[in-house]
């Protein structure tokens, strides 16, 4: 049975109310992934971060639209700790994401989802839409997690938020 987006929204808010929490450790198993493209990641050196961390595809419409914005929020907040991660959920892997990331020459790293996130066992469960996105704090607690589009001031103001804690 598949969730709607609603569902996804109010099981993501009771597990937000719980503060789910990423340790060092789960942030470097999680994204211990295989990265395409230019920009390379280093899982030792999240830590201390604020994540935003976006599951799309390169078929996905709304995955696409939304990256010249998760570009210009790398511009203006990585320098105050804020770092991107654009997942990618194509079945065809490195074949299809390394030439995406390289036509679009992302600021940010593009890793190629693995088999065991795929399969829903990892911290974040099964991804049943796209983009999913989710902001973890510099202290590894998720401060919001949805699904598809939203309004990007929201989003941005969620940002700001867990950089300033």
């Amino acid at each position: 049975m598949r969730l709607g987006a609603a569902a996804w929204l109010l099981l993501v808010a009771v597990a937000c109310a719980h503060s789910p929490r990423f340790s060092p450790g789960d942030l470097r198993q999680t994204f211990d992934l295989p990265t395409v493209g230019p920009v390379a990641l280093d899982v030792r050196r999240l830590e201390g971060k604020v994540l935003l961390v976006v599951f799309g595809a390169t078929d996905c419409f709304a995955c696409l639209q939304g990256l010249p914005r998760l570009a210009q929020w790398h511009d203006q907040y990585a320098s105050q700790g804020l770092q991107i991660l654009w997942v990618g959920t194509d079945a065809e892997g490195p074949l299809l994401l390394l030439p995406f990331a390289n036509q679009y020459a992302l600021p940010f790293p593009v890793l190629v989802v693995s088999g065991r996130i795929r399969a829903g066992a990892s911290p974040f469960g099964a991804i049943r839409g796209l983009p999913s996105t989710a902001l973890i704090g510099r202290d590894g607690v998720v401060r919001a997690a949805f699904e598809g589009l939203r309004d990007a001031s929201q989003t941005e103001a969620l940002i700001r938020r867990a950089l300033a804690e």
